[in-house]
């Protein structure tokens, strides 16, 4: 989410790879109207922000089963998984049912993960992404109301 506050700036690679980056880019989101502006959150339906959320933190929590205990014939299935979601990202997208800097947003973390399935601490990518989609489901739902 490359966001910025006054002395904080991080790309996704960073808030993925980083706890300490992650927790104050979540306390970021919470506490700065200027962080919902950025991902537009204006055009956002919650609906369309639900569906996404429900498939991509279904995967993410199948994927950090499967990490865990690597088997590479389930790598696959967590391949398939991501990158049904960079399409469900794309077709919301094309319906308008979420802006383009979120989605940008959604797609860049998938394909961050998507880079990282080899690498030693994917289990805590995929935790740290899960969180992440969390908090932006707080914001969607916190504008709706």
């Amino acid at each position: 989410m490359s966001y910025k506050r006054t002395t904080y700036t991080y790309k996704i690679s960073e808030i993925l790879s980083d706890d300490i980056k992650l927790s104050n880019t979540v306390r970021q989101m919470f506490s700065s109207p200027d962080f919902a502006e950025e991902i537009g959150i204006s055009h956002i339906t919650p609906t369309a922000y639900r569906r996404i959320h429900e498939h991509l933190t279904a995967v993410l929590d199948r994927a950090i089963e499967v990490l865990s205990e690597p088997k590479p014939e389930k790598i696959s299935e967590v391949v398939v998984g991501l990158t049904k979601g960079l399409i469900l990202v794309e077709y919301q997208l094309a319906r308008r049912q979420i802006s383009k800097e979120l989605g940008d947003k959604l797609k860049e973390v998938l394909t961050s993960l998507l880079d990282s399935l080899k690498e030693s601490d994917a289990v805590k990518k995929f935790e740290r992404a899960r969180t992440l989609l969390d908090a932006l489901a707080v914001l969607v739902y916190r504008r709706s109301r």
